[in-house]
């Protein structure tokens, strides 16, 4: 027994120093989020405040430096927060944050890396007595010098304790609880369930019943796990074959769901890596679906964050268009509601702007249909007026291109009239500018012509105010001179002083001749009065029957209407006789109308030859023709007075 226990401690000095230490690392460059820091450390109130010092490699909020969350390993009383117990002048913390080194009271560091004057380690699990190695399921892996493990592992006992009864030759007949007898060696070994063949000395198993496997870091008997290839000392699954997983109990080799990070031991998973959430029935790790709160095992979302709508395909979680009836893809609407219109790029649904064929996101139209314009705003489509360059959205225009010009109601653009103002929808000027005004038909801007009331487009002036007289040519209004009394039309009414209106009404003249019924503006009589005839510049008294003028006094020189000159010439009597332009006699005609001859009666008759103006002989003979004829024609219209027998005449 001696030799037993002087080669134990070195056994188990062995075991020690085969446990893998693990190490942090001196960095040149290393960036740690705020989001790490958030995760990992307390006494920070907002995310927005955390940041990491690279410098010093802590982890800040604001200007204070955070400290460790106790969570990361429980029952610890002293973490490693800063880099300042390490000659580096920075340091890579991800693999010694959370490591302790100084457990609670009745704690001891697992499997401690020495790190300069500390030892430290990720887990505080409670002491044993005399235990030199824990395990991290609170189990002691050995012992220390004079002390042997019990089996069930949680106690480390002295060997003179072991053996509790002896008979009468010292024979060891019961051992302590945890030992069991060995009958042919009499001597109290670790109980160890599942071994068949122990060895005698040490505490370890050679050889162990069905169901179980000799664990070589025992070594010991563990309970079979389906699947485990490598076993803990407590009997935990170390290692699974391939295409299995440690179950998070270790009680379990379980089948490897992929990106699955801790399994259960009912083959379900427990949390998934980084971009991968757990599926509802807890059988899958799929892809993190945005804004998904339930994902289904066929990479698909069950249910989505509130406000946002599943898409058709349920493989994203899409932010709803307001407006959308339906969809396309995620961020596409194929049709909006009533009153709203798709923008041309399908992200948004706008209010309808009546006319427009394109809308664009913000609200605003691109492009009308035919015959609509857009407004200058973009909030409007308008029927199009003519030559407007650019419209309002109430559907007037605000500016016409530089041949036309607005009208006063911004409802036309329209010819523009020289020196006009104001041009009506029309096309009419209905004001113009200081010393113009329109003409008749509002078409053109003449110069002002002082009392005008109506103008011509030429300029000139088509009618002046009551009291003026518009000037021969048209181009001015002005007085009459002693005129008192004026007609509608402008012209003089009355005068005084002795002159009367002339003829035109523009002058008042002095027309003072005898029997003088008129004169012109020059003052010259042009008519006469009752039983006066004009001549020259005088009226003559006419007083003979039939005479309508005389040029001089009772000397008939123009018969009236239906009276002819006496032969004499002097006197005008009536004529019945049908085609007579002069009677000698009241019953018997001196000379006829053109194409008649005087009869042997007085009366007129017809001449035979239709180009006779003039003949006699009861219209047989011809004395003057309407044209000249030659000799040849001339014998031709002989007429035979006495008789004729074929081309022989005779006398009468």
């Amino acid at each position: 027994m001696l030799h037993c226990r002087l080669v134990l401690p070195a056994l188990l000095l062995l075991l020690v120093m085969a446990i893998p230490s693990v190490h942090g690392a001196c960095i040149t460059s290393r960036t740690y989020t705020p989001e790490w820091c958030y995760e990992r450390y307390d006494s920070c109130s907002s995310l927005s405040l955390v940041r990491f010092d690279s410098d010093t490699g802590s982890c800040m909020c604001g200007q204070t430096k955070m400290t460790v969350k106790p969570s990361l390993t429980p029952y610890c009383s002293f973490y490693v927060n800063s880099s300042s117990e390490f000659v580096c002048d920075k340091y890579d913390m991800s693999d010694t944050l959370s490591m302790c080194f100084q457990c609670q009271t009745g704690y001891v560091v697992l499997n401690p890396t020495q790190r300069g004057a500390f030892n430290y380690s990720y887990t505080c699990v409670p002491k044993i007595a005399n235990c030199d190695h824990h395990t991290d399921n609170g189990l002691c892996a050995a012992c220390s010098p004079d002390y042997i493990l019990a089996g069930n592992r949680r106690s480390c006992i002295k060997y003179g304790d072991l053996c509790t009864s002896r008979d009468g030759g010292g024979t060891c007949t019961s051992c302590a609880s945890g030992f069991v007898l060995k009958p042919d060696f009499r001597v109290c070994l670790p109980e160890m369930p599942g071994c068949t063949v122990y060895y005698l000395f040490y505490p370890t198993c050679l050889s162990c019943a069905n169901g179980y496997i000799l664990n070589s870091l025992g070594p010991n008997c563990t309970k079979t796990i389906a699947n485990c290839v490598n076993y803990t000392t407590d009997g935990s699954c170390k290692t699974c074959a391939t295409g299995y997983s440690v179950s998070n109990d270790k009680k379990a080799c379980v089948t490897t769901i992929s990106g699955c990070t801790s399994h259960n031991p009912n083959s379900t998973c427990q949390t998934c890596n980084s971009g991968m959430s757990l599926s509802n029935d807890k059988k899958a790790c799929v892809p993190t679906i945005a804004g998904c709160t339930s994902h289904n095992a066929d990479r698909t979302c069950g249910e989505c964050v509130a406000s946002t709508l599943i898409s058709a395909d349920r493989k994203a979680c899409i932010t709803p268009i307001p407006g959308c009836a339906t969809y396309i893809s995620y961020t596409v609407c194929d049709q909006c509601k009533t009153g709203y219109s798709v923008s041309y790029d399908s992200s948004r649904c706008v209010t309808t702007i009546p006319g427009c064929s394109s809308h664009t996101p913000d609200g605003t139209c691109q492009t009308c249909n035919s015959g609509k314009s857009l407004s200058s705003n973009r909030k409007a489509c308008v029927t199009t007026i003519p030559d407007c360059k650019s419209h309002n959205s109430d559907g007037t225009c605000e500016t016409c291109n530089t041949s036309s010009t607005l009208s006063y109601d911004k409802k036309a653009c329209v010819t523009t009239i020289p020196h006009c103002k104001d041009h009506s929808p029309l096309g009419i000027c209905t004001y113009c500018d200081t010393d113009y005004s329109y003409s008749f038909d509002g078409t053109t801007c003449v110069p002002t012509i002082v009392d005008c009331t109506s103008y011509n487009n030429d300029g000139t002036c088509r009618g002046c105010l009551t009291g003026t007289l518009l000037s021969s040519d048209k181009k001015s209004c002005g007085t009459i001179t002693g005129c008192t009394s004026h007609n509608a039309d402008g012209t003089c009414k009355e005068c005084s002083g002795g002159l009367v209106p002339s003829n035109t009404g523009k002058v008042c003249v002095k027309c003072a001749y005898e029997g003088c019924n008129s004169c012109n503006d020059g003052g010259v009589c042009i008519s006469c009065e009752e039983h006066y005839t004009l001549s020259g510049p005088e009226c003559v008294l006419c007083t003979l029957v039939g005479c309508s003028r005389c040029d001089t006094a009772n000397v008939c020189a123009q018969c009236a209407d239906g009276y002819n000159f006496t032969t004499n010439q002097t006197a005008c009597a009536t004529c019945g006789i049908q085609n007579c332009s002069s009677c000698d006699r009241n019953e018997f005609c001196a000379q006829c109308a053109d194409g008649f001859g005087v009869s042997d009666l007085g009366f007129c008759s017809t001449c035979v030859d239709t180009d006779c103006k003039r003949c006699v002989a009861n219209g047989v003979d011809c004395v003057e023709y309407y044209t000249t004829k030659n000799e040849e024609d001339k014998k031709k219209r002989m007429v035979c007075r006495g008789g004729c027998i074929s081309l022989l005449c005779w006398a009468a």
